[in-house]
């Protein structure tokens, strides 16, 4: 049994080092809300993410290798901000989240 108190002692060290939570199990955890000045620096730090992209059809689904352009094979790439492709709508943004991003790559970007 000691080894299963280990782990989970382990587990809950992890966690509360993930999520900066701390506390006992069964114990109530008050989560405040963003307030809007956290919310919208969020938003702007989210909308100013470079983005790589064909430069060719300026889009990451291209870049990714997933619904290629005609002239991707010659194409360079390109770095765009999340606002100027949401300006451009020429794909849909889960193309370019943070998810898709660390899928493709391996990694989530800075």
């Amino acid at each position: 049994m000691s080894g299963f108190n280990d782990d989970l002692s382990r587990a809950m060290r992890e966690l509360e080092a993930e999520t900066g939570l701390t506390g006992r199990v069964g114990e109530t955890v008050e989560v405040r809300p963003a307030t809007d000045d956290e919310q919208r620096e969020a938003l702007e730090r989210e909308l100013g993410r470079d983005v790589t992209v064909c430069a060719e059809c300026l889009r990451a689904s291209c870049w990714h290798g997933e619904f290629m352009c005609e002239r991707s094979r010659d194409a360079n790439v390109r770095t765009l901000t999340v606002r100027q492709l949401r300006s451009l709508n020429l794909e849909h943004p889960d193309n370019y989240s943070r998810e898709r991003v660390a899928e493709v790559h391996g990694s989530e970007p800075e």
